[in-house]
């Protein structure tokens, strides 16, 4: 176990020392303007993401899920009763 955090460690030390080589180059303007890109760039890919997990959710719970179907003759809404869990279980339960 003392292994693996010995290992940790250095790596985490490693990659700081890294990172502060590399920003001890860049001039503050530099800085700002590479933190305000790698900010930006990180929130549009979460956004995206988000929107389009919802839309995926969304699309497979309207394809496998239809609650109600429109009559195109009438325009009313009917229920679906074949995909009701309460009255298909109960239609075809037999009791002694």
């Amino acid at each position: 176990m003392k292994k693996v955090r010995q290992q940790a460690t250095r790596l985490t030390d490693r990659i700081n020392l890294h990172l502060k080589k590399m920003c001890s180059n860049l001039s503050p303007q530099k800085r700002m303007i590479a933190i305000l890109f790698l900010c930006s760039s990180f929130g549009i890919v979460s956004l995206y993401m988000t929107a389009n997990s919802f839309y995926s959710i969304w699309k497979s719970d309207r394809q496998t899920n239809p609650i109600h179907q429109q009559n195109k003759e009438s325009g009313q809404h009917q229920s679906d009763s074949a995909t009701d869990s309460i009255t298909k279980s109960s239609k075809h339960q037999e009791y002694e």
